[in-house]
Order: structure tokens, then sequence, then C-alpha cells
């Protein structure tokens, strides 16, 4: 997994090796993510990778990094 910080976003990468393991079968899979992340205004994008396996990298908006958390300073 890798996340990084550009601006006002942050960009969520996730990747496997392709190899096959055991799931739930239950959920609703990128379908599902892609409903949730557009509903906060990003986006998201999915494929196989170079190399095998397969990634989904999203992209959410974010706060500028200097406004405070939790209130005023």
């Amino acid at each position: 997994m890798r996340a990084v910080r550009s601006g006002n976003s942050v960009t969520v990468q996730v990747s496997d090796d392709g190899r096959p393991r055991h799931t739930s079968g239950g959920g609703f899979g990128l379908r599902g993510l892609a409903e949730r992340v557009s509903l906060i205004g990003g986006r998201i994008k999915a494929g196989p990778v170079t190399g095998g396996g397969w990634g989904v990298e999203a992209t959410f908006p974010a706060a500028p990094a200097h406004a405070a958390v939790g209130g005023t300073r």
C-alpha cells in the first residue's frame, strides 16, 4: 500500500501479486468501492499491474495541509 498527498488530494494505491486467496465472497467489490469513493468526490481506477497482479488507485479530496485538526489554532 502507498498513500501520497499532493495539494488538496490524497491518492492511495494498493496492489497484489495475483496469487489466489481465500475470500468470503460477500460485499460489493469494486462497484461498491467506486460508489463510496465517488460519494465523497473522489475517483478510482483498477486493473492489471506490470509484473502481474491487480491494482487499485483511489484519489480523495483532502482539506488543505495547513487546516487545523479538531478546531482552530
